[in-house]
């Protein structure tokens, strides 16, 4: 390796953090290099050839969330927040995905807004509350808002209420059939949007129905039909604009590979052109699925992806196991595919990986509040999210990076709005490879150690 006379620390920084947890956003040298210098990658930087625009990085504020950052004091509950949001003096994540109403992750029981005895109906929506997420979570979010200055947010509705729904439950069925019904549930999420703003958390984005194509058998869910989704969509988009709610909508919100056909169906129908993007979940197919509707919506989005272990696994296995899953699958291959977000799932949870009522007992959260003594452990998807929301800004553009060399190291590559270059690497080699990154007519050179992701910013 041949360096060049005047290497100013200036040039360039990297961090890296390794699955083995024994590096943690640990900063480590970036040479300058002559070109040609031998390097097991290379990476071509192509700025000339722009990609999607970058929403944010982030999680759910889940009534669970809410529940274990409230068992922290007042103080060390901010100190944690302003860790998780601020953009200069922590992790800067910019992008909350709020389930509108329960989830399986609740600390009570599963609710909406707009719950009443079963065999009433309530049309007129008089019954019509924010409830527990008016006093829980919303509160948390706003502070969330204020510390960021930048945070985007997007609804998901779980379920309809219970009446509007055949079996009268929020646990599996249906919305009910009828021109009554889906009116009903259309002014249901306006009246959502309305109230969310008027408690000072406007919704950029909002989903009809989170995983359309499932009914869990424990926690609230309703399966609708694309063509179900196409009525409410081209309903819902004009009432949000008759109320003054600039609300984008995102259409569908499920795995990579589940529903590709009702996918293509929603695009070629009316309801295309009111729809700000496609949302996609991790939990079936590849990140690459999505890249087959990238020119046919104006925006991919991750919106939920969960770390997970399996019973019995130990504390470093899962942060190894899940640092290199969520690195690869989100951090680069989501990205590349074309999403402009990385969203994972819970951002809080407790030392028992809840609350929650149903569904995923062993999903873990962004950070782990011990309710017993208020310690917080900072799990992989902290460092994972960390390595993009710490350095890639909202409204960068991802561009193109061409790689050769070994497979086992890939990147994706950013121009953040204030003109600073940002390259996001992850090696899931068994040992430390050297990388070159060739942009324009200087070569940067950093070694990436085994199984690690690297984050380099270039000014």
């Amino acid at each position: 390796m041949t360096l060049l006379p005047s290497t100013p620390a200036s040039v360039a920084a990297a961090v890296v953090t390794s699955a083995d947890g024994g590096r943690i956003f640990a900063s480590t040298p970036v040479r300058v290099v002559t070109p040609g210098t031998a390097a097991d990658v290379v990476v071509i930087l192509h700025p000339d050839r722009p990609r999607q625009t970058i929403v944010g990085f982030g999680a759910s504020l889940t009534e669970s969330s809410a529940a274990a950052l409230r068992t922290l004091p007042a103080t060390q509950r901010t100190a944690l927040l302003t860790e998780l949001f601020s953009p200069t003096d922590g992790l800067g994540l910019s992008l909350l995905r709020q389930p509108l109403g329960g989830s399986e992750f609740v600390s009570g029981s599963h609710f909406t807004y707009d719950d009443i005895p079963i065999g009433r109906r309530d049309f007129a929506l008089d019954h019509f509350s924010l409830g527990r997420d008016g006093t829980t979570v919303l509160p948390l979010v706003r502070q969330a808002r204020q510390i960021s200055g930048r945070l985007t947010i997007i609804g998901t509705p779980w379920s309809a209420p219970a009446w509007m729904k055949a079996g009268d439950s929020l646990v599996g069925g249906r919305l009910r059939t009828g021109t009554a019904y889906e009116q009903a549930y259309v002014d249901y999420l306006v009246r959502t949007v309305g109230a969310y703003r008027d408690a000072g958390v406007p919704l950029d984005y909002l989903t009809l129905q989170n995983e359309p194509m499932y009914s869990p058998p424990d926690y609230p869910g309703m399966p609708m039909t694309a063509w179900q989704q196409i009525r409410l969509i081209t309903a819902l988009a004009p009432a949000l604009s008759a109320q003054g709610l600039p609300t984008r909508l995102l259409g569908y919100d499920h795995n990579w590979r589940t529903g590709d056909d009702m996918v293509r169906t929603l695009l070629a129908s009316s309801a295309a052109p009111h729809l700000a993007g496609l949302a996609f979940h991790c939990y079936a197919g590849q990140p690459s699925d999505m890249r087959a509707f990238a020119d046919a919506t104006p925006m991919l989005m991750v919106t939920e992806c969960s770390g997970s272990a399996a019973a019995g696994d130990s504390a470093a296995k899962r942060f190894s196991d899940t640092l290199g899953w969520h690195a690869r699958n989100l951090v680069i291959d989501s990205i590349a595919a074309g999403s402009s977000s990385v969203v994972t799932w819970n951002l809080a949870l407790d030392e028992d990986n809840g609350p929650h009522r149903g569904g995923c007992s062993t999903c873990s959260g962004v950070v782990t509040v011990d309710s017993r003594t208020a310690a917080i452990t900072r799990n992989a998807e902290y460092y994972t999210l960390g390595h993009l929301s710490r350095y890639v800004d909202p409204g960068a553009v991802r561009f193109d990076a061409d790689r050769s060399g070994r497979d086992t190291v890939t990147a994706v590559a950013f121009d953040n709005p204030g003109g600073q270059r940002v390259v996001v690497l992850y090696s899931q080699d068994g040992r430390a490879r050297t990388v070159n990154l060739q942009d324009g007519d200087r070569t940067l050179q950093v070694t990436i150690p085994a199984r690690s992701l690297a984050t380099v910013t270039i000014p």
